[in-house]
């Protein structure tokens, strides 16, 4: 069973939330900053790109917040490292399902995996700068920060009303934060504004619920980070990708959940057993079994 985070103090959730906007807008708005991570990707050949870079500047103040000032302890904000393996495992479940589902979805643009190693490489880049950037800051924030947090303050509503309403306001919260991107990206208009933000409130729903049956971050930020990376190795339409994922992404958690189920109940029945583990049975003597030997 999962323990039960610390609660933070009022003054921990509204600076983290002022924070993080902050280092959103910055982010999309500082060109000297664009400038210096763009150098950094060349520098490095492209394994320290934007997208690991400024994610780990709003994640590192924010991590000194929570623990430091905050008192929070990292389980506090779901990082725990025995949860690591598990999502390593439930993330290559998500990717085999992904490449043997998405060639089978019918449409008129027929999808496909290119097999370029050039390609593959562009996309281990990417995918290392989502798992240890971009995906771990919004899924710790959004998910493992924020939803436990507002359901200890929603707890008079009932438990199962807090966590929905909890996981709701993170979902909005997690959509209003890539505004700012969606509207300064080229050729944006209002309209397809509005579509791409639908689409990210269906996006953190999912990942969400992921979280929320797995109680898992790790599981979240990996299919976040696989996401964001399947235009890399996919030649397919926007529609085809998502339901691709999230077919990959739901069978994935069902195979975590119903693992973590079983394995939890074999846990519980062993610490229920009444013979001791050091010992062996004691076996009961009867009376009749002891000869008596009266000649002496």
């Amino acid at each position: 069973m999962t323990e039960s985070p610390r609660r933070a103090s009022t003054a921990t959730l509204v600076i983290s939330l002022v924070w993080y906007g902050v280092g959103v807008i910055l982010a999309n708005n500082s060109d000297g900053a664009v400038q210096l991570a763009e150098r950094l990707e060349q520098v490095s050949r492209g394994w320290i790109a934007p997208l690991l870079l400024w994610p780990l500047v709003v994640l590192i103040p924010f991590i000194v917040l929570a623990t430091l000032i905050g008192h929070l302890r990292f389980r506090d904000l779901g990082w725990r490292a025995r949860e690591v393996i598990p999502a390593a495992i439930a993330f290559s479940v998500a990717w085999a399902t992904w490449r043997a589902f998405l060639p089978r979805l019918p449409s008129e643009r027929s999808p496909s995996v290119p097999s370029d190693p050039e390609l593959y490489v562009r996309w281990a880049q990417f995918l290392t700068a989502q798992l240890l950037g971009n995906a771990l800051l919004e899924e710790t924030f959004f998910r493992s920060f924020l939803i436990p947090q507002l359901t200890l303050r929603l707890s008079s509503l009932g438990k199962l009303a807090a966590v929905v309403v909890a996981g709701a306001i993170c979902v909005a919260l997690f959509a209003v934060s890539h505004l700012p991107r969606l509207a300064t990206e080229p050729g944006s208009d209002p309209a397809r504004v509005v579509h791409e933000t639908m689409w990210v409130v269906r996006f953190g729903t999912v990942l969400t619920v992921a979280f929320l049956l797995t109680q898992n971050v790790f599981v979240s930020v990996g299919l976040h980070a696989l996401w964001n990376a399947l235009p890399f190795l996919t030649v397919a339409t926007d529609a085809q990708l998502e339901v691709a994922w999230t077919v990959s992404a739901l069978l994935s958690v069902f195979v975590y959940w119903l693992v973590r189920r079983r394995f939890s109940r074999a846990v519980s029945a062993s610490s229920h057993d009444p013979t001791p583990r050091d010992q062996s049975p004691v076996t009961e003597v009867r009376p009749q079994d002891v000869e008596t030997d009266s000649r002496t």
